[in-house]
């Protein structure tokens, strides 16, 4: 399955002439590399007292309790 490849061999089979992967594979690859770097990112910021200024105003739009 595709899942179960190594990221050289899902790149090596994406580049055959085999049919899958395909759009929707590569879309939900790049969908999930996003929000992990996105979750990296939120990780490395909160509770940084450089950003603890912002922290009331992110969270009344958010609107957390």
């Amino acid at each position: 399955m595709l899942q179960d490849l190594k990221l050289k061999d899902f790149i090596e089979e994406l580049g055959s002439n085999s049919p899958a992967p395909g759009g929707g594979s590569i879309a939900a690859l790049s969908a999930s590399m996003a929000s992990a770097l996105a979750s990296m990112v939120f990780n490395l910021t909160i509770g940084k007292k450089e950003y603890l200024e912002y922290d009331d105003s992110i969270k009344k739009i958010l609107i957390l309790p």
